[in-house]
């Protein structure tokens, strides 16, 4: 069977569940090839297959008479199948291997600042708007002529969406006297070159939120951890926010920072901490505020490497 035997309707299916794919797939990596974007897609396809399969059986549309999503989207894992999304992701490389040589922009959306407040922050690269999860179109994206997170992207975005400037953020957000010394060392030495990376304060989410669980005092990352305890009064999920946030998109890292003293019993704590940090693509350090020497000079020196736009040696 080939992809012309399908229905113009069941053809425009199929179109857009690529389509849709390889637009956020694009973007989200750094380097890519036509046969990774093909693989990966068909195994998008056969997850999808497995974890609808019941939704789908049922499918019925009466005003497409004729159409199954089960025999379109199986159709994919056959050999002629095979080819053509090859062919698709061959055609998109082409045309779009700008975008993908471009980077990850590492986070789409980040939240900080006093929640609950008027000093809460909503800023993002890629998306439609703010509170959307929508992502602009292939050639919006193209546009774009900021790097992502880049000290000159985020007052960008804080300018046009709330009226104000990473500085003026840092100098009246209510920050600990640790932070203020990093945040402080930080305008003076960094602040000046807006192609550094802006160093955000009180990180409460990117696109998803930082969660975790507590159980009779336990620490656990997730709610399936707990099994069937998670339903119980005892259990308790919390959002976490991180001091300090960091994203280089000139070298593809990023960090998040709590400068705080973890308790021994907070241990457990930490490593969910890290856990979590890890799942969304970037490390995590937890810095004692008893280390960070005169002017945060210590800081700036074991981690600049996240701070600068080019690769320090």
């Amino acid at each position: 069977m080939d992809f012309g035997d399908f229905s113009k309707f069941e053809q425009n299916f199929l179109n857009g569940k690529l389509g849709v794919f390889a637009d956020k797939y694009v973007r989200m990596r750094i380097v890519w090839t036509p046969e990774q974007l093909s693989d990966d897609f068909l195994k998008h396809i056969e997850d999808e297959l497995v974890a609808d399969i019941i939704y789908l059986q049922n499918f019925n549309d009466n005003r497409r008479p004729g159409f199954n999503p089960i025999r379109s989207m199986e159709w994919l894992s056959s050999r002629r199948g095979h080819t053509w999304v090859l062919n698709k992701a061959t055609t998109k490389y082409n045309k779009d291997k700008d975008v993908a040589r471009r980077g990850s922009p590492i986070a789409e959306r980040v939240r900080f600042g006093d929640s609950g407040t008027k000093m809460f922050y909503d800023i993002n690269f890629g998306l439609q708007g703010p509170n959307s999860h929508s992502r602009v179109t292939t050639e919006e994206y193209r546009n774009i002529d900021l790097n992502p997170w880049t000290i000159k992207h985020v007052n960008h975005e804080l300018q046009t969406k709330h009226g104000t400037d990473l500085k003026t953020i840092l100098y009246n957000l209510p920050l600990n006297s640790s932070l203020v010394d990093i945040t402080d060392h930080w305008l003076g030495n960094y602040y000046y070159d807006e192609n550094n990376p802006a160093l955000i304060p009180l990180l409460k989410t990117f696109r998803s939120t930082f969660y975790y669980y507590v159980y009779k005092g336990k620490y656990y990352a997730s709610a399936e951890s707990l099994g069937e305890d998670r339903f119980t009064p005892d259990s308790q999920y919390y959002q976490y926010g991180f001091d300090l946030c960091v994203l280089n998109f000139h070298q593809q890292q990023g960090a998040v920072f709590d400068i705080k003293d973890f308790t021994e019993e907070e241990r457990p704590l930490k490593i969910i901490l890290n856990q979590l940090a890890n799942e969304a693509g970037i490390d995590y350090h937890a810095v004692s505020p008893n280390n960070l020497g005169v002017n945060a000079d210590h800081f700036f020196t074991t981690y600049q490497n996240y701070f600068n736009s080019k690769h320090i040696s």
